[in-house]
C-alpha cells in the first residue's frame, strides 16, 4: 500500500466509509488501472487487496477493449457476480480504479449506484490533489 497515496488525498477515510455503508463488505480497493493497489479499507485484508487489484485491472481492461471494439468510449462500471459475492470495478480519475467486493444483496442497482456515487466523490477528491513526486529541496554544497 502506498502510504504517501493515501496521505495526500485522505482517501483512507472515505475508503473505510464505503467499506462501513454496505452490507457484508469484503473489499474496498483504490488502484492504477495496471493494478498496482493505491489505497485500501481498513477493513481490507493487504493479501486480497492485492488479489483484488490485479484482479479488476484486467478485468477492466478487458471490459475496455471490448468498449472499444464497439465504438464506446467508455466503461463507467464492471459488474462481475458471483454465487454469493459481487465486484463492481468503477473508474475514478485517468488511471485510477475503484474495486469493491461484498456480498450479494437485492437492491443490486442501489448498491451500483451508491458505488459510483462514491466514486465520483473520490474521484473529486483526487483531481485536486498534484500527484506529481516532488524532488527533495537541494541544499547548496559550501
Amino acid at each position: 500500500m502506498n502510504d504517501w497515496i493515501i496521505s495526500a488525498t485522505g482517501a483512507g477515510p472515505l475508503l473505510d466509509q464505503l467499506h462501513h455503508q454496505l452490507p457484508g463488505t469484503e473489499g474496498v480497493v483504490l488502484l492504477s488501472a495496471d493494478g498496482l493497489e493505491l489505497a485500501m479499507s481498513a477493513g481490507t485484508r493487504p493479501d486480497k487487496a492485492t488479489q483484488l487489484s490485479a484482479v479488476a485491472a484486467g478485468l477492466h481492461a478487458i471490459a475496455d477493449a471490448a468498449n472499444r471494439n464497439n465504438g464506446g468510449r467508455r466503461v463507467d462500471q464492471s459488474v462481475v457476480e458471483m454465487d454469493y459475492r459481487m465486484l463492481v470495478i468503477v473508474p475514478v480519475t485517468g488511471e485510477l480504479l475503484l474495486a469493491v467486493v461484498f456480498d450479494a444483496v437485492t437492491d443490486l442497482s442501489g448498491t451500483r449506484e451508491r458505488i459510483a456515487t462514491f466514486a465520483g466523490r473520490l474521484g473529486l477528491r483526487l483531481s485536486s490533489v498534484d500527484m506529481r513526486p516532488t524532488e527533495p529541496d537541494l541544499l547548496p554544497i559550501s
